[in-house]
């Protein structure tokens, strides 16, 4: 597993009453944290099985009204944990940004 001071990008981990809706698939998810390259998610019960290096595409919806189309694969599959590598479309870095001011000026003592 790679060490957190090993990452190459900021990831934003959020508070459970903070996260984002992934829409996917037909389904709506909860995001559990996000990077420009990457993301994690909980899957809802009774959601198709995945496994890794299954195609990915779904649209997040951030709670400050952001959108974000994301792209990838499945990576990494924990449970109803879903840990997916963005390729081709990610998370653009200014919603990075907006996602860690807002959540800090929302939520004391986040981050």
């Amino acid at each position: 597993m790679t060490d957190r001071a090993d990452r190459v990008h900021y990831r934003i981990r959020y508070p459970r009453r903070a996260r984002p809706i992934l829409v996917t698939e037909g389904a709506v998810a909860t995001v559990i944290d996000c990077s420009e390259f990457g993301l994690s998610y909980e899957a809802p019960v009774g959601a198709p099985v995945t496994v890794p290096g299954d195609p990915f595409h779904g649209v997040i919806r951030f709670l400050d009204g952001d959108e974000a189309r994301v792209e990838g694969e499945v990576l990494r599959v924990i449970g109803r944990r879903r840990v997916i590598h963005l390729v081709g479309v990610s998370i653009p870095f200014g919603i990075i940004l907006s996602e860690q001011r807002y959540l800090k000026r929302r939520f004391a003592g986040w981050g």
